[in-house]
């Protein structure tokens, strides 16, 4: 288990990805990583990036027929997902 944890790692994906990428009833949630949100979308997404001095990088991913939002320090290995519309 542990090998397998460690080469999904190595692929942009967390845990909580494989949380939520396994039930099928859910496609996103918080905490899910860019790549995750990557993988439940079917591919390549384009995110409308933003910088706020003193709250950070916030993201805005149009995904169906809303938005996800991530929140991090910029970079696609360390955005989250927190919030969705």
């Amino acid at each position: 288990m542990r090998a397998i944890f460690s080469e999904i790692e190595t692929l942009g994906f967390s845990r909580r990805d494989l949380e939520i990428l396994r039930d099928q009833k859910t496609v996103y949630g918080t905490g899910m990583t860019y790549r995750g949100l990557e993988c439940a979308g079917g591919g390549k997404l384009y995110p409308n990036k933003a910088f706020y001095p003193g709250t950070g990088h916030h993201w805005q991913v149009p995904f169906g027929s809303g938005f996800v939002y991530l929140e991090g320090d910029g970079t696609e290995a360390g955005m989250r997902v927190t919030a969705w519309n």
